[in-house]
């Protein structure tokens, strides 16, 4: 039984020292982390410029009206709306 335990003993001494060895890896990864990197819950992202804000929303506006432009071309295109300068072959 006593080998048991020293067995026991050994293997949490061992699995320490890798702990503390994979605890000064991760704070030397988290010091030399770029801008780029994932952010996790306990190192949340940068936050965000009003430059940058100002800029995603001016790319979200002309993503919106890109769509509501190429929504009407193709209700056009297809028939379901018809444009009043375009004259309309007879039935």
């Amino acid at each position: 039984m006593a080998s048991n335990s020293d067995d026991l003993e050994k293997a949490l001494q061992q699995n320490l020292k890798l702990r503390r060895e994979l605890g000064t890896k991760v704070a030397k990864a988290r010091g030399s982390r770029t801008k780029d990197a994932p952010a996790t819950p306990r190192d949340p992202p940068p936050k965000l410029t009003s430059a940058e804000a100002r800029a995603m929303f001016w790319v979200l506006i002309g993503f919106l009206i890109l769509a509501v432009i190429m929504s009407l071309a193709i209700l056009v295109a297809s028939g379901w709306i018809s444009l009043p300068w375009i004259a309309m072959p007879p039935k």
